[in-house]
């Protein structure tokens, strides 16, 4: 396998950005400062202190260098082995402890790649996928090797193959019940009623509203979630907003979010840039190029906006999509 190209760690270290970052086995990416409390890891994000339980974090660091070196450094701890495994003999019982052990430990820098794939993936021009890929062909020649054919003694006068008794498989369905197939409820239920809640003046009733429409996404209330998102006051809401917001279709929720670029308040416009940012596809990053140049309220401070226009406008000259070319065009 080939080591990370100087050119691949330099863009993803810029994207790494500042501070810890942390993330989840869901897949979840969260960027500030990381602490402990207890059995809990605290992320102080732009739009308040995160906790995630420490059995759903799978990677913290500070240095994206450092964790794609210990990973390549492990396969290559990985790869000693089935060296050494392939120079011994079949019938040695070793030969396939080594080649178990190389598995186990390439299996975890794989892991280590697809943590770091969703977010660091579009940014390294192919590296991160293809390196994934070698690593598991790597891993389906150890399981080759070890599973290949065991050499018998001579002499020994006995197959290998076991007969089976047999199987005598039997089954009795349970009773027909009569059973109504019609559908009576709107297609998941309770959802008319948490959308009327979004109102409530209750900010308790209008959070359960929210996680109810957002945890599965229910598009047809997209517009209401919208509408509160603008007049919402209550801490706790906007932020159940901004983590649900963010499973929604980009499409039509940036459509609805062009308000945003006048808004006076810092705390909303904070909480609108993370539920942006957490689209991560190509109508998200030209509403925020967009954002940056039009706007005259930023979505962050002017030495964060500087930064992230070198990095908006380095993509698009990449991909051809400069904004001398759009004002062009």
């Amino acid at each position: 396998m080939h080591a990370p190209a100087t050119a691949l760690l330099a863009a993803l270290l810029l994207l790494a950005g500042d501070g810890n970052v942390l993330l989840t086995r869901k897949g979840e990416k969260f960027e500030g400062t990381v602490s402990r409390e207890g059995a809990d890891y605290v992320v102080q994000t732009v739009t308040g202190p995160r906790r995630i339980p420490e059995a759903d974090v799978a990677l913290v660091f500070d240095n994206l260098r450092e964790v794609l070196q210990k990973a390549d450094d492990r396969f290559r701890e990985a790869k000693r082995l089935f060296e050494e495994a392939k120079a011994m003999d079949e019938a040695n019982p070793v030969r396939n402890q080594k080649l178990s052990l190389a598995v186990e430990i390439a299996q975890g820098s794989v892991a280590t790649y697809q943590l770091l794939q969703p977010h660091y993936g579009n940014s390294s021009g192919g590296v991160i996928p293809s390196t994934i890929q070698v690593m598991m062909q790597f891993i389906r020649i150890c399981r080759g090797a070890a599973t290949s054919d065991v050499s018998v003694a001579g002499g020994a006068g006995k197959s290998g193959v076991v007969a089976l008794d047999d199987a005598v498989f039997a089954f009795t369905p349970p009773p027909r019940t009569d059973r109504a197939w019609a559908l009576a409820d709107e297609l998941g239920p309770g959802l008319v009623a948490a959308a009327q809640d979004l109102g409530h003046p209750d900010a308790t009733r209008r959070l359960e509203a929210v996680r109810r429409l957002t945890h599965p996404p229910s598009a047809l209330h997209l517009p209401a979630l919208l509408k509160l998102l603008e007049a919402e006051k209550d801490p706790a809401v906007l932020q159940a907003l901004s983590e649900g917001l963010a499973f929604m279709d980009s499409g039509a929720l940036l459509k609805s979010l062009g308000w945003v670029k006048k808004e006076p308040d810092a705390a909303r416009r904070a909480l609108v840039f993370s539920i942006v940012r957490a689209a991560g596809d190509r109508p998200a990053f030209d509403f925020l190029l967009d954002w940056f140049e039009d706007a005259p309220t930023r979505p962050c401070s002017r030495a964060a906006a500087r930064r992230r226009r070198r990095l908006t406008a380095s993509a698009c000259t990449s991909s051809g999509n400069s904004p001398a070319s759009r004002s062009r065009t």
